[in-house]
């Protein structure tokens, strides 16, 4: 790729390793890494990375540092204390793709221009697996030439990437993106608990509204993924991050003036779900913790993991979430067997029975291959009295092809 011979980068966490496994991968540059966790860069140096012993050493060595950290508070961190504002030379370019304060951008960016150097704001958006499919979002600002000359290098890890103005803009563009989501999220979070309490089936009012002007990217992934099944596992986006990427929204509004009272509501229940012990659980978290701390959701069946765990129980009500076990073979019809089988042992466990199930949603990653999932969904099922199902097709963390939901009597 023309452009950049020598790259760097500094953040090797969730997202930023797959980031740059895809920038070594795919931009024909050396890419020097650093991270203080050793298990990233022994498994980038595998991969061809160079691997640096400090954030001075990696701006030494790059024309191009791209940061990917977790908030504005180690970003500053490492512009301050760990070299890039004393050692950037005039020409380079750092390129940050965490969220940050607009206000922390635009300084960084004026301390780095005195050098003759530029401060390029790109935070990224989309999930893990987008970040390992190298198919993220980005929303850059800068100018129009330096957006021209980095885009290819985005692209090696974006399939969406968008100049949203000057600098500054980038960051502007994805906060808000972000506030919009909390707020979704907590409404989707009220729906589910409501429909609860009025003998609706969850997993068939997030099905119905999908259908209709209330669908989303938030009530497909957030909705259905995690707040229904209750999967709220560690290392995913925080609660904590939640409320440090609400907190630039506030900012924004204080300093233009402006009241987001929806933002200012969802920054009090975030920080419920923190004080109640959940800030470093996924943020859906949130549904957890309605009517006052108590929790609405479906309690989980004893001894179970809460990823994807077999089965949770709540009164009449037994909620079922399988995935084929691993290793996974590529066989659609196989996969869904071996979970359909899942699922009858979880029922087992439960008190219930297939013949008991009131709705199901099937998540299959390739649509193509519905009718593998068909014929073997068909050879299972009560055929006296099938069940309402839905089939939907999502990106599902890798290994995994298949994933099906249940709801049953007890």
């Amino acid at each position: 790729m023309a452009g950049y011979s020598n790259l760097g980068f500094v953040g090797l966490g969730v997202m930023g390793e797959p980031i740059c496994r895809n920038l070594v991968r795919k931009s024909g540059a050396r890419v020097t890494a650093f991270d203080i966790a050793p298990e990233p860069l022994a498994r980038l140096k595998a991969e061809g990375a160079a691997i640096a012993n400090s954030v001075a050493e990696t701006i030494g060595q790059c024309e191009v540092l791209f940061l990917c950290l977790p908030s504005a508070r180690h970003v500053r961190q490492v512009f301050q204390d760990e070299g890039i504002r004393n050692n950037i030379r005039k020409g380079q370019i750092v390129v940050d793709l965490g969220t940050s304060s607009v206000s922390q951008t635009r300084e960084f960016a004026g301390q780095v221009q005195a050098k003759g150097a530029f401060w390029v704001d790109a935070p990224i958006a989309r999930t893990r697996q987008a970040a390992q499919d190298g198919t993220l979002s980005v929303m850059v600002g800068a100018t129009a030439e330096l957006f021209a000359a980095l885009k290819p290098l985005i692209e090696c890890f974006a399939t969406d990437v968008t100049l949203c103005g000057g600098t500054g803009a980038g960051q502007v563009t994805k906060i808000l993106n972000n506030m919009v989501l909390f707020q979704t999220v907590n409404a989707l979070s009220e729906a589910v608990a409501l429909a609860r309490r009025n003998d609706v089936d969850p997993a068939l009012l997030l099905d119905t509204l999908s259908k209709g002007s209330a669908d989303s990217f938030a009530l497909r992934n957030h909705g259905m993924k995690a707040i229904v099944p209750g999967n709220f596992p560690e290392r995913a986006f925080s609660t904590e991050y939640a409320l440090k990427d609400l907190s630039y929204a506030l900012e924004l509004a204080k300093d233009a003036g402006l009241r987001i009272r929806g933002a200012e509501l969802t920054g009090k229940i975030l920080q419920e779900a923190i004080d109640a012990g959940s800030g470093g659980a996924y943020f859906p978290v949130i549904a957890k913790h309605l009517d006052g701390g108590q929790s609405a959701m479906i309690g989980r069946f004893p001894g179970l993991t809460p990823t994807r765990s077999r089965a949770v129980v709540h009164d009449d009500l037994v909620l079922t979430v399988a995935v084929a076990p691993d290793p996974v073979t590529p066989s659609m019809y196989e996969q869904t067997k071996k979970a359909l089988a899942r699922i009858d042992e979880s029922l087992a466990l439960s008190g219930t029975n297939k013949s008991k199930i009131l709705s199901a949603i099937v998540y299959i990653t390739d649509m193509s291959k519905k009718g593998e999932m068909n014929q073997a969904w068909d050879e299972w099922v009560d055929k006296a009295d099938p069940p309402m199902r839905a089939c939907i097709g999502v990106e599902l963390e890798p290994p995994h092809i298949v994933e099906i939901v249940v709801t049953a009597a007890k």
